[in-house]
C-alpha cells in the first residue's frame, strides 16, 4: 500500500513484464493465452526455486520470505532467511505478515456480495452513502473498486507521511482519512482516467459499515475469513498495532517522508545498504490503521493462498458477479493496451489474477493463474530494497520463468548479446530450435504461442531487438511504414523473422483466431516493447 500503491502502475509492471505477451502483442477485447487442451506442468525445481529467491533475498537487503507454489496436488511451501534485519530466528512458513493492498481484494469482495444480496448497485452514486464527497454524485460504485473515481490518494501527500513518522502509533479514524484525500483536486472527472488511491477503498470500507450496521473487520471475518477456514487471516481494530505470533519484523529503508515521493535512496545510502554499513528501520508496530480497508490485513501464505483460489476460482460471489469481476480488467493506461490491467479490486499480474500490498515493513503478491492453475504467494519483511525495487513483486517476477517451462506459457529468453536469426524459415518449430549467438555458439529459445481474437489489435509500439514469430494459424495483417504499400499479410505457415525497432501494428482483420508461436531475442537492460514512439526508429 502506501508509497508504492500512490504509482501502483508501475509495481504492476514488474511482473507484467515478465510474463507480457512476447513482441508486446496483446489484444484490447481480451487478454491473449495460451490455448492448451490441459495445463502445462509446471517447474517445481527445488534446487531453482531456491536459488533464485535467496539471490533476491541478498540483492534486495531482504532478511526474510515465505514462499507459496501450488498446481493441483504439487505444493511447494518454504521459508527463507530471518526475522530480524542481520540474523536471529529463522522465518517459519506459518509466520503473520502485513499484506497491505491485498486488503483491497477483501474489501471488494465484500461490496460485490452486498451486491449480490440487493443492499446496494455497482452504478449507486457514492453520495447515496458519502454525502460529504464532493462531486459524490457523479462518481460510482464501480469507479471507487476500479480506481476510476478520480479522489486523490491521501497517502501521497507528504504531510500525511511526514504525520506517520511523528507518531507513528496514532489510530487513524476512516472518516479523517478521506477527509484529507477530498480536501485535494481531483486527477481527473470520474470515469476519465485511472489512479489508484486508497481514498476509494477507504470509502468502500465505510460503505459497508453503513449499510451492515457492523464493523468492517466483523464482516470480512463472517463474509470471508470463517467461510474459508482462515484462522489466521484478520484486519486488526484501529488501536491494534500488533501483529500475532509468530510474525518476523518488518523493515523499512528511510522514512515514510523521505520516500513519500520515491523509494529509491541516494547513491550513497543504496552503497553503504548494500555494504552492511547503515541498517533499516524497524517499522512492525507502527500502527497500520492509516490503510484501514485499503491495505491493514494480516494473514499468512497458507491462508493467502486459499483465498486467492477461492476469490479467483469462485465460491464467494454469484457466478454473474464472478464473471464480471474478472471480465473487468481493463489496461490502467487508456492509450496502451499492453498497459497493467486492474478492475473490481483486482489486478492481473502478468499470467496471475490477484494483488500486491505494500506498506511500511512489508511487501507481498498473492495470485492465481486460471489456465495453469498455478497459486503464488510471496511475502517479504522488507518493504522495497535500497534501489526502490518491491521485494516480493521482484520474488514473483523471478519465479514466473523459473516455473512456466511449458511453450505455451514460458516468457521469452533474454540474453546478453544481439541475436542474428535470418537463417530461420517458416516451418513446424515444436521443440526449442537452436539459435545462433555471437561466434556461433547456440542458445536455446522457447516460443510462446498467444491468441489475438477477432478484430483486437496491438497498438502503435516498436521494439529493440530481434523477433522470430510463425503463424500457425490464420492470417495477421502487419501494418508498417517501413513497408512498400505500408502494410503486409503473414499467413498460416509464414515466419515474421525481423528488427522491430519502427513503428508498426498487428491486426487481427479476420474472422478466426490469429495463433502465433512468438520469441523475442533483446540485448541486455532493453524493454520488450517500446510505447514511447519517440524512441521508435523513423
Amino acid at each position: 500500500m502506501r508509497r508504492q500503491d500512490r504509482s501502483r502502475p508501475n509495481t504492476w509492471r514488474s511482473l507484467v513484464a515478465a510474463t507480457t505477451v512476447v513482441a508486446g502483442i496483446a489484444s484490447t477485447g481480451a487478454v491473449a493465452r495460451a490455448t492448451n487442451s490441459s495445463p502445462p506442468t509446471l517447474n517445481f525445481d527445488a534446487a531453482a526455486i531456491d536459488e533464485a529467491v535467496e539471490g533476491v533475498l541478498a540483492q534486495t537487503t531482504t532478511p526474510g520470505a515465505v514462499v507459496l507454489l501450488r498446481q493441483g496436488d504439487t505444493e511447494y511451501l518454504q521459508a527463507y532467511g530471518t526475522r530480524q534485519y542481520g540474523g536471529g530466528a529463522a522465518v517459519t512458513v506459518g509466520d503473520h505478515f502485513r499484506i497491505g493492498s491485498n486488503t483491497k481484494t477483501m474489501t471488494g469482495t465484500v461490496i460485490l456480495q452486498l451486491v449480490d444480496e440487493g443492499e446496494l448497485a455497482l452504478d449507486d452514486p457514492v453520495s447515496d452513502f458519502v454525502p460529504e464527497v464532493p462531486n459524490g454524485e457523479n462518481i460510482t460504485i464501480t469507479q471507487l473498486l476500479n480506481m476510476r473515481s478520480g479522489l486523490h490518494n491521501y497517502s501521497e501527500l507528504v504531510s500525511f507521511n511526514r504525520m506517520l513518522d511523528e507518531d507513528p502509533q496514532r489510530a487513524w479514524q476512516p472518516e479523517e482519512l478521506v477527509a484529507m484525500g477530498v480536501a485535494e483536486e481531483p486527477y481527473f472527472a470520474p470515469g476519465n482516467g485511472f489512479h489508484y488511491s486508497n481514498t476509494n477503498t477507504v470509502l468502500l470500507g465505510m460503505i459497508i459499515e453503513q449499510i451492515t450496521g457492523n464493523s468492517a473487520a466483523d464482516e470480512f471475518r463472517t463474509r470471508i475469513f470463517e467461510p474459508l477456514g482462515l484462522d489466521d487471516t484478520l484486519l486488526p481494530a484501529l488501536d491494534d498495532p500488533s501483529l500475532p505470533e509468530p510474525h518476523p519484523q518488518g523493515y523499512l529503508w528511510g522514512t515514510n517522508e523521505s520516500t513519500a515521493l520515491d523509494a529509491v535512496l541516494p547513491a550513497d545510502e543504496q552503497e553503504a545498504a548494500l555494504a552492511g554499513e547503515i541498517e533499516p528501520n524497524d517499522v512492525t508496530e507502527a500502527n497500520p490503521s492509516w490503510g484501514w480497508t485499503a491495505g491493514a490485513g494480516i494473514s499468512t501464505a497458507g491462508d493467502l493462498a486459499t483465498y486467492v483460489e477461492a476469490m479467483i476460482g469462485g465460491g464467494l460471489l454469484s457466478d454473474e458477479l464472478q464473471d464480471l469481476r474478472l471480465d473487468s480488467l481493463e489496461p490502467v493506461e487508456d492509450d496502451n493496451p499492453q498497459a497493467a490491467q486492474y478492475g473490481l479490486a483486482i489486478a492481473r499480474l502478468g499470467p496471475l489474477l490477484g494483488h500486491d500490498g505494500s506498506l511500511p515493513g512489508f511487501q507481498s503478491v498473492m495470485g492465481h493463474d486460471p489456465d495453469t492453475g498455478l497459486t503464488m504467494i510471496v511475502l517479504t519483511n522488507l518493504q522495497a530494497a535500497p534501489d526502490g525495487q518491491q521485494t516480493a513483486n521482484l520474488l514473483a517476477q523471478t519465479l514466473i520463468p523459473v516455473l512456466y517451462t511449458d511453450p505455451a506459457t514460458t516468457p521469452a529468453t533474454t540474453i546478453d548479446e544481439p541475436v542474428t536469426a535470418t537463417d530461420l524459415a517458416a516451418g513446424e518449430y515444436d521443440e526449442p530450435v537452436e539459435i545462433s549467438v555471437g561466434d556461433g555458439d547456440g542458445v536455446q529459445v522457447v516460443f510462446r504461442e498467444i491468441v489475438l481474437p477477432p478484430g483486437s489489435r496491438t497498438g502503435e509500439h516498436c521494439h529493440h531487438g530481434q523477433l522470430v514469430a510463425v503463424v500457425k494459424q490464420g492470417e495477421l495483417t502487419h501494418y508498417a511504414p517501413v513497408y512498400p504499400d505500408g502494410v503486409r499479410v503473414y499467413q498460416e505457415g509464414d515466419a515474421i523473422i525481423e528488427g522491430a525497432d519502427y513503428v508498426h501494428e498487428g491486426v487481427n482483420e479476420g474472422t478466426e483466431d490469429v495463433v502465433l508461436w512468438v520469441t523475442y531475442i533483446i540485448e541486455a537492460d532493453e524493454p520488450l516493447a517500446e510505447t514511447d514512439l519517440t524512441r521508435c526508429a523513423d
